[in-house]
């Protein structure tokens, strides 16, 4: 994990982007953890969710009601990384959301909703800047044409142009 070095451990989060948690994440939570990095993981529950149990040894199970907020404290995943386990199921909402994290289950689930709703803000402003198909150009020049977007928006917003023009 040499992109951690040089880092303030205790006040570092590792809150994973793009992705949801799978089976083939290089930053794994035993790696995390070794390293004493926090984090915040939304679990993928497709057709191998993870499985976590509690100091009892009984599996936690990952169900949960519409409006529903379920809490699983220190559970163990893997049988080597005790983790916190949240899920919420927002009425209306197909799927619920389960999230581990090393933090306090209710601070994990706040940072990842934060999280979410930057992602949705970035995808109406790409959306709104007639952006969505950036991510299929070379890095180099989504970059460029993102940057100049940003800033000529950024421009717009801070001094609009006059109604009388």
């Amino acid at each position: 994990m040499h992109f951690l070095k040089g880092f303030e451990k205790s006040t570092q989060i590792l809150l994973k982007l793009g992705h949801e948690f799978g089976q083939k994440e290089r930053e794994k939570p035993q790696e995390l953890a070794a390293e004493q990095v926090n984090f915040v993981i939304r679990l993928n529950l497709g057709s191998h969710p993870a499985k976590f149990w509690d100091a009892d040894g009984r599996e936690a199970a990952l169900s949960i009601s519409p409006g529903e907020t379920v809490i699983h404290p220190q559970v163990w995943y893997k049988g080597q990384v005790c983790v916190n386990l949240i899920g919420i199921r927002n009425r209306g909402f197909a799927q619920p959301l389960w999230g581990m994290t090393s933090l306090e289950a209710q601070q994990g689930l706040r940072i990842y909703l934060a999280r979410m709703k930057i992602d949705e803000s970035f995808r109406n402003l790409k959306s709104l800047l007639g952006m969505t198909k950036l991510w299929s150009l070379p890095p180099g020049q989504w970059q460029i044409i993102f940057g100049s977007a940003l800033a000529s928006f950024t421009t717009l917003v801070q001094h609009p142009v006059p109604s009388h023009v």
